[in-house]
């Protein structure tokens, strides 16, 4: 029961089947959200005491909506819910309850970075809304409609415990492999075409010599591909431009750390991109919330035998949590629980 401001008490009775707790920094005003990790519960505070507006599966977070309108009386409020393939986001009436057509934005999934806990909405004049929302595991993202455009991942200025592994040639090659097929299409298309139209070149050149020895050598040597792809690098962050850069480090190594959100990131040892990551903070209890505890892992056989697995163990209640995981991929090949 809590009692209401000019009147009596108001209690709701809560659904059996775990532990319900507040959301973290709530900032709505007359709306809050409690969870039990499985289901969200959504109240608000009126004259009539406590009222229940909306229940959401997983855990939701709810947070203020700032416009540009001066007259903000029935103004709603932001709900988000990180999903296995997204963000989950819509508009609630803080009076009825009543919600609007969901957003959807993918690239920042619960499977990541773990449940929402904070959210920040701001509506422009043009009725375009932009979010600002965190996870679990520290980070933040931008997200303007249903697209993401930007994540901070700030569990990496937590690195509880860092490995080195060295990727064996065969599993470098075996990366690349994939992409051979494309190439090599791709490059008989273009020797198919150098060869058409050899015939001519000749004929234009042979009037000079002197130039037909190296422009012959231009035209035939190979062109380098360049790689496209997109790269998530840390801030101030550069890709090395020449094999000098990459001499006194090697280009093969991954640095897989765990941070102390319970975080698991595999990054490239020259350029800081991240191959993988993987939260594991919904099986593992946070150090901040325990008086001895702390991940630790450690590469069996070796950091640079030709196939290790990653061993991690973290604190958990009652006991520890034990994970098996592949350096390269990151999937888990097994999971125990351990007893204190």
């Amino acid at each position: 029961a809590a009692p209401m401001c000019g009147g009596g008490d108001s209690s709701y009775d809560l659904p059996t089947g775990g532990e319900f707790k507040l959301s973290k920094w709530q900032r709505t005003g007359s709306v809050f959200a409690v969870s039990n990790g499985a289901t969200t519960l959504i109240f608000g505070i009126g004259e009539k005491g406590i009222k229940k507006l909306r229940v959401f599966e997983g855990t939701a977070v709810v947070g203020p909506i700032f416009s540009v309108h001066e007259d903000e009386t029935g103004q709603p409020v932001a709900v988000a819910v990180t999903k296995e393939d997204g963000t989950q986001i819509q508009l609630m009436d803080p009076a009825s309850g009543n919600v609007q057509p969901a957003m959807f934005a993918k690239g920042y999934a619960a499977a990541d970075h773990g449940p929402a806990e904070l959210l920040l909405m701001h509506e422009l004049r043009s009725g375009e809304h932009r979010t600002v929302i965190s996870a679990g595991d520290h980070s933040f993202a931008g997200i303007q409609g249903d697209k993401v455009m930007w994540v901070r991942e700030e569990a990496l200025a937590s690195i509880h415990q860092a490995v080195f592994y060295s990727r064996s040639t065969a599993a470098t090659l075996a990366e690349r492999q994939h992409k051979l097929p494309q190439e090599a299409s791709q490059g008989l298309a273009a020797l198919a075409a150098q060869l058409t139209g050899l015939p001519g070149r000749l004929a234009e050149l042979v009037q000079e010599p002197t130039a037909l020895v190296a422009a012959f050598t231009a035209w035939v040597t190979p062109k380098r591909a360049r790689s496209r792809k997109e790269m998530k690098l840390a801030p101030g962050a550069r890709a090395p431009t020449s094999c000098e850069e990459l001499r006194d480090f090697g280009a093969d190594k991954l640095v897989i750390v765990i941070t102390a959100s319970l975080k698991l990131f595999a990054l490239e040892a020259t350029t800081s991109e991240i191959v993988w990551q993987k939260y594991l903070g919904a099986s593992g209890q946070a150090c901040d919330a325990m008086a001895d505890c702390g991940p630790t892992m450690r590469l069996l056989p070796s950091s640079s035998a030709p196939i290790s697995e990653l061993l991690l163990m973290l604190p958990a209640a009652g006991g520890h949590q034990v994970f098996w995981i592949e350096p390269l991929t990151g999937k888990i090949h097994r999971q125990e629980a351990l007893p204190a």
